[in-house]
């Protein structure tokens, strides 16, 4: 990636995107402490099932059963995180609602808000990101569309970004 302002350039090449599984961050080698910002963006548990779309990866939280499961494993992600993440950083996290059988709404964002307290990190602030209906998402809006109808609610046009702050000197775990 390449800016036209150098200042900005020194910047980006020091940026790193890291691709693998959030539950054991030490496999790719990334050490206590070490990093500067966290932007995670985990599946919304059971409203798109990613394995099925991207081809299947073991563990794939987006495919377990139950809400205890995926927010044990996102436990275990959080913890990592927690690991990682230098003293007195933040960690963002993209997360909306999910949805059952007959339209009830699963408000994901304070599960995991409660498990990042559990975890002895500060919450920061939240904020509401507007979902434009972009061309990649009109499987998902059909879905939600027909969810809607067949359910009686609202469409979800928003998801929520939710930023918390690793306190104090500690080591990670």
């Amino acid at each position: 990636m390449r800016s036209l302002d150098p200042e900005i350039n020194g910047w980006l090449e020091k940026q790193r995107i890291i691709v693998g599984d959030a539950r054991n961050l030490k496999a790719l080698g990334i050490e206590d402490n070490s990093i500067d910002l966290v932007f995670a963006h985990p599946p919304y548990w059971n409203l798109i099932n990613y394995s099925k779309e991207h081809g299947y990866v073991e563990g794939d939280l987006s495919t377990v059963q139950t809400l205890e499961e995926f927010l044990h494993g996102m436990t275990q992600v959080f913890n990592e995180i927690k690991r990682v993440l230098k003293p007195e950083r933040y960690v963002c996290i993209l997360i909306g609602e999910t949805f059952l059988q007959g339209g009830q709404v699963v408000p994901l964002d304070y599960y995991l808000t409660d498990l990042m307290l559990k975890l002895g990190f500060e919450f920061y602030t939240k904020v509401i990101k507007y979902t434009r209906l972009a061309t990649s998402r009109l499987n998902f809006i059909n879905t939600m569309k027909y969810r809607s109808l067949r359910s009686n609610f609202f469409i979800c046009i928003h998801d929520y970004v939710l930023i918390f702050r690793k306190r104090g000197a500690n080591t990670g775990t």
